[in-house]
């Protein structure tokens, strides 16, 4: 990744410049597939236990590479139409695409399942009810309690994902890097400050959910964008950084067993452990960033993270009546449920996905074209 890092970007290929991306995506998701399938046995050892409860973070890995990739694109993007209110809204529509055909689908089958389940009744937990479907399908969720992880699971994410979206632009709107890294490390604490009379806070609730929580993570990831990734900035070995990795990895998966401020730091510190982590690989933290088979899963991972769900519900059952112990249910569980996830995710990522990023991608196109002519047409007026 060093290497990699080191190339300028104008004179290295979008597929390798990216892949070490993707291969970190296959790394968070294979994280959040292990902590959901480690939450089905019991009586695990401890030492398995925190393991498998500790890719729970995967997610926050997840948010560390989306905001690099949201620099560059986001970027990229504006040097090709400029940055005005059609070429931010060809954007927009771009990141929509990405995402909503295979969040939609998922919410249709996750709901559809429910219903059936339960005879065709309205169901408590608020999956299935019209004003928390209606609240994921406009992409709000984030702000709704009871509609922020009730009708997909892991819905939140994408909640906190999407609105993230929409504070970029704004970013944008100051010029220089280094003023963009002032902007985010005032904001940081101001969410975090927003949160102090919000309620209890704890692991896994819906005010550790909440994109005010896990904004600080976002803004560590642009951070390291504009002054690392962007800046090309060489990442040789480096102990000092591989340790900050571990010791602020241990830090916020130890307070994530806490409750109130103590829970509140932990998006923050794991975040900031990632950051480390991208910045002090050595070779062979590179040649694991450089991996062929974690960049496939990275780049079909909102599948696998969609998807999964649905194949721990249909393998758990049978697993359990075979009733293996703890240790070797999970030894089995993981890599059955891993494998067909994968599979299936292929298929959702050619058939669902792809096409709705093409989609996305020429209606941009098309805004920023827009966007392009009147700004020219506007010249010519000048001129004249």
């Amino acid at each position: 990744m060093a290497a990699l890092m080191a190339i300028p970007h104008s004179h290295r290929p979008p597929s390798a410049r990216l892949v070490w991306l993707d291969s970190l995506r296959g790394v968070a998701v294979l994280g959040v597939v292990l902590v959901h399938t480690g939450q089905l046995a019991r009586r695990t050892p401890k030492p398995l236990r925190i393991l498998t409860e500790s890719g729970q973070f995967g997610v926050q890995l997840f948010f560390i590479v989306s905001a690099i990739t949201i620099g560059l694109t986001y970027e990229s993007h504006i040097r090709r139409f400029g940055n005005s209110l059609f070429s931010n809204a060809g954007w927009f529509t771009k990141r929509f695409f990405r995402i909503a055909p295979l969040y939609y689908l998922a919410a249709i089958f996750y709901v559809g399942v429910a219903w059936l389940n339960h005879a065709g009744r309205w169901i408590p937990d608020g999956r299935g009810q019209l004003e928390e479907l209606l609240a994921n399908l406009l992409f709000i969720h984030t702000w709704v309690p009871s509609a922020n992880n009730s009708v997909v699971p892991g819905g939140w994410s994408i909640g906190a994902e999407m609105f993230f979206y929409l504070t970029v632009p704004l970013l944008f709107i100051f010029r220089r890097d280094r003023t963009r890294v002032l902007v985010l490390l005032l904001l940081t604490p101001v969410c975090l400050l927003s949160l102090a009379h919000a309620g209890e806070l704890i692991n896994n609730s819906y005010l550790y959910y909440w994109f005010p929580s896990q904004f600080p993570v976002f803004a560590v990831g642009l951070c390291l964008y504009f002054l690392g990734v962007k800046r090309n900035a060489t990442s040789r070995l480096h102990p000092g950084l591989l340790i900050a990795f571990a010791t602020l990895f241990v830090s916020g998966a130890t307070l994530s067993r806490f409750t109130g401020w103590a829970v509140l730091a932990t998006p923050l510190l794991i975040g900031a452990s990632f950051a480390c982590l991208v910045l002090g690989g050595n070779p062979a933290t590179a040649r694991l960033f450089q991996s062929k088979v974690l960049a496939y899963i990275g780049r079909i991972s909102f599948s696998v993270y969609l998807v999964h769900f649905a194949v721990i519900d249909a393998l758990y059952p049978l697993v359990k009546k075979c009733g293996l112990p703890s240790v070797v249910a999970q030894m089995v569980l993981y890599p059955s449920i891993a494998g067909v996830t994968i599979l299936i995710a292929g298929f959702t990522k050619k058939y669902v996905e792809d096409p709705g990023v093409k989609l996305g991608q020429a209606l941009a196109d098309r805004l920023g074209s827009a966007c392009l002519r009147k700004t020219n047409e506007a010249r010519v007026l000048v001129m004249q």
